[in-house]
């Protein structure tokens, strides 16, 4: 009998993950809550879209890096370019699909609700729109 359960996808959607912090803190709303997370399986550009970000304007982009020795290390906002920083993360999730084999965890994702970053951490005049997450491993919250 073959065992259909996918763990990641139980984290996530459970709030279990690194990256979900510690259930019942006060995270940023989203616009997105609604949307829930999705497997990385179409471009960054595509999910930048889902989650109504004007590609014509500049994002802001926050880093997060996660170590099994303990601690999370966020990084600062920075601006950069939608178009720039899609397509920086598309490369990035298209190697990480690369080493992908059937029956493994799915190793990049969108979430596309706030479960990554304070409200303290985005800045005045941004709303946090998703997370592009890569195995458990880094993550890129990105606002507009």
């Amino acid at each position: 009998m073959e065992n259909n359960f996918n763990l990641k996808k139980f984290l996530v959607e459970n709030k279990l993950t690194s990256n979900s912090k510690i259930l019942n803190e006060n995270f940023a709303p989203s616009p997105n809550d609604s949307l829930g997370v999705e497997e990385a399986n179409y471009s960054v550009s595509q999910a930048f879209k889902k989650a109504g970000i004007d590609m014509t304007k500049p994002v802001f982009v926050i880093a997060s890096k996660y170590s099994t020795f303990g601690g999370d290390k966020v990084d600062k906002p920075r601006q950069e370019d939608a178009n720039y920083i899609a397509n920086h993360l598309d490369g990035e999730r298209r190697a990480y699909l690369s080493e992908y084999e059937e029956g493994d965890d799915f190793p990049v994702f969108y979430e596309y609700e706030n479960n990554t970053i304070f409200p303290e951490q985005i800045p005045q005049e941004a709303e946090y729109k998703l997370c592009v997450a890569f195995a458990e491993s880094k993550d890129y919250s990105i606002l507009q």
